[in-house]
């Protein structure tokens, strides 16, 4: 399946944008409920290029 580009709401369906807020809105309730999701998890990160901001 090919991914599709969101650039603009106008690039949604009806039915794709009434989905979209519906998700957003159960996110953001659970999010207010002490949700974690990678609790007792660990995340490791590798960055090829340093970044100026953090090395000065």
């Amino acid at each position: 399946m090919k991914p599709r580009h969101f650039i603009s709401l106008l690039d949604l369906t009806g039915d794709e944008f009434r989905s979209l807020i519906a998700r957003a809105t159960m996110l953001k309730h659970v999010r207010d409920h002490d949700y974690q999701p990678l609790k007792g998890q660990v995340l490791g990160m590798i960055f090829e290029k340093s970044s100026r901001r953090t090395r000065v």
